[in-house]
Parts: structure tokens; C-alpha cells; sequence
């Protein structure tokens, strides 16, 4: 006797399993198959989107404009990398994101000075009480440097073009400016016309306006160091 439907139940035959079952399970194998074929699919997708994506960010990359990174250069070779993991960490960010640069080697014992003395000298003068202890004439006097250069090479460090000093120095002067104008009522030297200049340039990038804290906020975080 064949099985069939009697009563909303299923008869089933001495010789097996229900025709119902049969065809449950059929239609379970087959979803199960349709599941496999249908997740197999989206992630060949994923694969194929993935790879577009690489694909196209590092056609973007090749018609960039390499950025030049200044990096410690070794001691025992001044034409090998230098044992700085500073210098290694932003090379692999630049490598793991398939930005272009190109690597300049940087002798630390013949490296610029330019401006690494304006923060020690803002301190000194920030905290000072006594106008004749020289803490003053001190920082004019690093700024007056840094004045004559810009006359000549200006009116960026290195001529017409931004390079990593400039924006060494920006935040520096930036904090100078700020700090000193709000505790000492202090202003650069009107004598110090390039440097002046230099600032005004330097402030006014979109580079600084995007990444640059509030006057607020810095003086109060100097404000702190000086309680």
C-alpha cells in the first residue's frame, strides 16, 4: 500500500518511510544545498569587492605625489635606516596603506635646529617674574635667527615650498603666540617682520585649521603646568 494523507496525518507502508518524509527530507537537502551555493556566492562577491577595492586604492596611490618622510639614518652607515622605531612605524603605515613616499635619511648629529630651542625658551619666560633675567631677550633672540633665514631663503624655511620643518615649527609657534600674548600680553617683535609673515602663512593652511587646538584649550593646558 502506497502511503498517503488520511485526516491531516501521514500512513505510512511496511516498506519505509513516509512519502511526506521522503520529500521532507529531499526539499532539506536541497535547502542546505541552496544555503552552501548561496553563502559560497557572497563571499566570492566579497573576495571580488575586496580585491576592486585594493585594486583601485592603489591605482589612486601610484598618481600621487610621493611624500617625502625624513627618517633616522643609521649611525654606522649614513645611507641605511637608523635604529629609530618611530622612523619604522610610519614607514609601515605608509606601506600597509600603499601611500608613495620617498625616504630621506636624516643624520641626527647634523640635523637642523631650527626652532628646537622655542619651547624650553617659552617655558622660561612664561614662568618668569623678573623682567632683567634675560628669559625674554632669550627667545627674541632664537626668533631673530630664524628671522635672518627667512630673509634670504624664505618665505618657508626651505624656500617656496612647505617641507617638514614648517610644520615643526608651527605648533610651536602657534603655542608661543598664544600663551604669551594671554599671560604676558606679549607680541612678536614688530622688527621680526619674516617671522611675522612666516606665522600668518603658517596659520592660515588648511592643514593647521583642521588639526590645530583652540586658544582656549591651549592656554589652559600651559595654565596647568604653571600652578
Amino acid at each position: 500500500m502506497v502511503g498517503h494523507t488520511e485526516l491531516g496525518r501521514c500512513v505510512k507502508d511496511d516498506s519505509g518511510p513516509s512519502l511526506f518524509m521522503q520529500e521532507s527530507r529531499k526539499n532539506t537537502n536541497e535547502g542546505i544545498g541552496a544555503i552552501i551555493i548561496i553563502s559560497e556566492t557572497i563571499y566570492l562577491l566579497e573576495k571580488e569587492r575586496e580585491k576592486k577595492k585594493k585594486s583601485d586604492l592603489e591605482t589612486a596611490m601610484e598618481t600621487m605625489k610621493p611624500l617625502e618622510v625624513c627618517v633616522k639614518a643609521a649611525v654606522c652607515d649614513p645611507n641605511a635606516l637608523g635604529n629609530c622605531p618611530c622612523s619604522q612605524t610610519v614607514l609601515m603605515m605608509l606601506e600597509e596603506k600603499y601611500v608613495p613616499y620617498n625616504k630621506k635619511l636624516i643624520d641626527v648629529n647634523h640635523m637642523p635646529q631650527w626652532g628646537s630651542k622655542i619651547m624650553p625658551l617659552l617655558a622660561r619666560f612664561l614662568k618668569s617674574t623678573d623682567q632683567s633675567d634675560g628669559s625674554e631677550k632669550a627667545l627674541v633672540d632664537e626668533l631673530q635667527v630664524l628671522d635672518e633665514h627667512l630673509k634670504v631663503h624664505g618665505p618657508y624655511v626651505d624656500g617656496d615650498d612647505v617641507t617638514s620643518i614648517d610644520l615643526f615649527l608651527a605648533p610651536k609657534l602657534y603655542h608661543m603666540e598664544t600663551v604669551l600674548s594671554h599671560f604676558k600680553n606679549w607680541t612678536i617683535p614688530k622688527s621680526l617682520k619674516y617671522v611675522e609673515n612666516y606665522c600668518e602663512m603658517l596659520f592660515s593652511r588648511l592643514t593647521f585649521i583642521k588639526t590645530h587646538a583652540s586658544p582656549d584649550c591651549v592656554i589652559s593646558g600651559w595654565e596647568a603646568k604653571l600652578q
